[in-house]
């Protein structure tokens, strides 16, 4: 009987664990009994059929689930996307391959299967194909991480389009550079036979420097992308924090990293059970020897807690689950968007709503529900007119604002100074529109217009009402980047717009995920009882829009400055020409030709119908690009009101509007 030397064991002391890791042959082999039954196995055998066969049931479905998620077009529109439908694959492989091997050594240590081929096949792919998943599901899970990383540094400069091409570039180098990292392991694999026992075993064998490298690379797989999770997740929240706190003003720096970590907490949570699910491989990398005694087979459970914690970034992904459940619901919502006539997604539209003109062949223009517009989706090289009519739930508005008045699900506030259904008051803003979104979708629009008491409440469905009939007048709906992965979005944005305009909001509902997310908008927007109150009383900033520039300009009365004049087109250092409401018992301000940038008043549109039929609020570039929608006139008393425009830095759009100007009023002459 020959006793053997620590890490070397049978009759013989021929077999050794050394450079074994977690491998399942030298963690499980020696306890699997040549000649007996299944039901006879001892314990260790039968425990690791049992959980093994608990995680791939766990496993599959999780996977196939996030599969299922990720594999949606709308999650893919970013490298995140990307590498989480990947990972949700390698899951998946990871625990079938792990259950094939279990089976295939107990199998073969039954003498169930005996051909050599098969046996030196399994031997050298299993373990390279294991080791191969699980060090690619790792570096997936990082690269999540680095990309929302980047999301929050960059904020709206963050490009979607590049981080797809560049995910699709990164996830090839990680599957060749993972394999060329193991291709050693397989290269050092054997067979070896032994007589006595009737056991065929899988064994690696190193040289020292080999054995070296293995060990390092082992921790690299390991400690790198679990390091950059564990950093950049924290390092998210401090950002985030900072900048929000910067951009809102309403929390400290303090108050909003406590919030950070409130709404984070899945993620920290996460990367408090990863460490501990991950510890024990990292002991076992770190051994400096080998396994003692081949009937330590509880190190088994060492993998069984990894391939647990496979299972945990999709577990604690709740936003991605919640997507799932609505996505995969026979009555989900349609995501919160701008819509055209076919009542598909558009990143915009514009709406030119024609003044009643009772003389026409149209009878949606003579009745006054007449419109040409232009969208996203359709070539810009003229304006459409629209055969549907604007009151209509098929018209652009009423497909956009149409799902609002249907489910309950999302958040909305409509504001006007002329509103349906209370008084009117001078206190707040001279603006008009609606702003909604849905949290468990990520998606938003806001839909800048000039129409007097519209929309309807909820309660009353949609229509649009007969004061909106007589005059001209512009809508612009934007859809908006919502997303919960950036610091500050787009309604983030737009609550502190609305801190300097001030706008009368007349009907609203926001989800209690928004009011937890939202605090201005919740606290301070709907509650008609926030508003800035310190300079400065101007406000510009670019609005995240996918296919669009878009920038917003906000003013507070105190400001007492003419908004387009004085505000928009010096800041876009362009001249331009200016339609806005001229009728009424306000004093009418002239073209201003003081200064580098004119604004001039547009005298005469090429409709059939002069300005003083027009209730619409734009300007367009003389030369330039630029083209603004919004709430202001350009009158004397609109100086000490608050009010906002929004700007499209696009030539085409530029171009229709400047079609439509046919006369100018020319400034006044300047005294001798």
């Amino acid at each position: 009987m020959c006793v053997c030397q620590e890490c070397f064991y049978g009759d013989k002391c021929q077999f050794t664990t050394k450079h074994s890791g977690l491998s399942l042959d030298s963690i499980l082999g020696y306890h699997i009994y040549p000649h007996l039954s299944l039901s006879q196995q001892p314990s260790p055998v039968q425990i690791s059929i049992a959980f093994g066969t608990l995680i791939l049931i766990i496993g599959v479905i999780s996977g196939i689930l996030s599969n299922l998620t990720f594999q949606v077009k709308s999650t893919q529109k970013t490298g995140c996307g990307l590498y989480l439908f990947t990972s949700s694959i390698t899951s998946i492989l990871v625990v079938i391959f792990f259950y094939i091997k279990l089976w295939i050594l107990i199998s073969s240590q039954m003498n169930t299967i005996t051909g050599r081929s098969f046996l030196l096949f399994n031997c050298i792919s299993i373990e390279f194909i294991l080791r191969f998943l699980l060090a690619t599901t790792d570096w997936l899970h990082a690269f999540v991480t680095i990309e929302q990383f980047f999301v929050a540094f960059l904020g709206i400069n963050f490009d979607k389009a590049k981080s797809r091409q560049f995910a699709k570039r990164i996830i090839c180098m990680i599957f060749v550079l993972t394999a060329v990292s193991i291709v050693h392991d397989p290269i050092h694999r054997r067979l070896i036979d032994d007589i006595d026992e009737e056991r065929t075993w899988c064994l690696v064998k190193f040289t020292s420097k080999v054995e070296i490298y293995n060990r390092f690379i082992n921790i690299f797989h390991f400690i790198i992308p679990f390091s950059l999770n564990v950093i950049l997740v924290n390092s998210i929240m401090i950002i985030t924090a900072r900048q929000r706190s910067s951009v809102q003003g309403t929390f400290t720096f303090r108050q909003q990293l406590k919030l950070r970590f409130h709404r984070h907490k899945h993620l920290i949570l996460s990367s408090i059970l990863l460490i501990i699910l991950e510890l024990p491989r990292l002991i076992i990398s770190f051994l400096p020897n080998c396994m003692k005694s081949p009937k330590e087979y509880k190190l088994f459970l060492a993998l069984l807690c990894y391939l647990i914690s496979l299972l945990i970034f999709i577990i604690f992904g709740s936003q991605y689950l919640l997507f799932f459940h609505k996505s995969s619901s026979s009555s989900s919502i349609p995501p919160c968007v701008c819509r055209n006539h076919l009542n598909e997604p558009v990143d915009w539209f514009i709406i030119y709503k024609l003044p009643r003109l009772s003389h026409s062949v149209d009878p949606n223009v003579a009745n006054g529900t007449g419109y040409i517009y232009l969208d996203s989706s359709s070539s810009l090289d003229k304006w459409r007119f629209s055969s549907e009519s604007i009151d209509t739930p098929s018209s652009l508005t009423g497909l956009t604002l149409g799902p609002l008045y249907k489910f309950k699900e999302y958040s909305f506030l409509f504001y006007n100074d002329q509103p349906p259904n209370i008084p009117i008051s001078l206190v707040f803003g001279h603006s008009k529109g609606v702003v909604a979104f849905d949290d468990s979708t990520q998606t938003g629009f806001w839909l800048v217009h000039s129409v007097p008491r519209f929309p309807p409440p909820i309660v009353q469905g949609y229509g649009y009402p007969d004061s909106g009939r007589v005059f001209g007048q512009t809508m612009l709906c934007m859809t908006l980047n919502t997303s919960t992965s950036l610091p500050i979005n787009s309604i983030d944005l737009l609550s502190t717009h609305f801190m300097f305009t001030r706008p009368l909001v007349f009907n609203s509902s926001l989800t209690s995920s928004a009011i937890n997310r939202y605090p201005i908008l919740s606290n301070s927007i709907i509650t008609n009882k926030g508003h800035i109150t310190e300079p400065p009383y101007t406000r510009f900033y670019p609005l995240n829009i996918s296919s669009i520039e878009i920038h917003t300009f906000s003013k507070y009365g105190l400001s007492n400055i003419d908004m387009l004049s004085e505000l928009i087109v010096p800041t876009l250092g362009t001249s331009m020409l200016s339609e806005t409401w001229s009728n009424g018992r306000q004093i009418n301000l002239p073209s201003n030709c003081t200064g580098q940038y004119h604004t001039e008043n547009i005298e005469k549109l090429s409709f059939n119908f002069t300005v003083h039929h027009d209730h619409s609020k734009w300007l367009v570039s003389n030369d330039d690009s630029w083209v603004c929608i919004g709430d202001m006139n350009r009158q004397a008393e609109q100086k000490v009101r608050h009010g906002g425009f929004a700007c499209i830095n696009d030539k085409r759009i530029q171009q229709r509007f400047r079609q439509l100007v046919s006369e100018i009023e020319p400034c006044p002459k300047k005294k001798k």
